[in-house]
């Protein structure tokens, strides 16, 4: 018999034990959107979960970025994870998939 395809509830479970993570570390995070195929209930047993994460005290999108990819390496997930770190400048060049996100994403935080 096939495994059961994952839930929401699970997939926004794993993502805000990752984010706690991050909190734990004294990061502020200004936002967080679940998205993809769990957010728009698309999702599979072999699916990944999309975070798109807004982080302050950082240079720049890409100091976050970093950050983000550091300690999700560290984090073991029964999901593969793609996290995306989000910046206004970003927003704002008109990188559409951003945009996409903050209108169909779902806000953990």
């Amino acid at each position: 018999m096939g495994q059961k395809k994952p839930t929401l509830r699970q997939a926004k479970a794993e993502a805000m034990r990752y984010l706690k993570i991050l909190n734990n570390d004294g990061v502020h995070i200004r936002s967080a959107y679940l998205f993809g195929s769990f957010a728009d209930g698309r999702q599979r047993t072999d699916s990944d979960l999309d975070l798109l994460v807004s982080l302050a005290g950082f240079k720049n999108w890409i100091e976050a970025g970093g950050y983000l990819h550091r300690k999700l390496a560290g984090f073991h997930s029964r999901f593969n994870m793609d996290i995306i770190a989000h910046s206004k400048p970003r927003l704002d060049a008109g990188i559409p998939l951003e945009g996409e996100v903050l209108k169909k994403g779902i806000r953990l935080m």
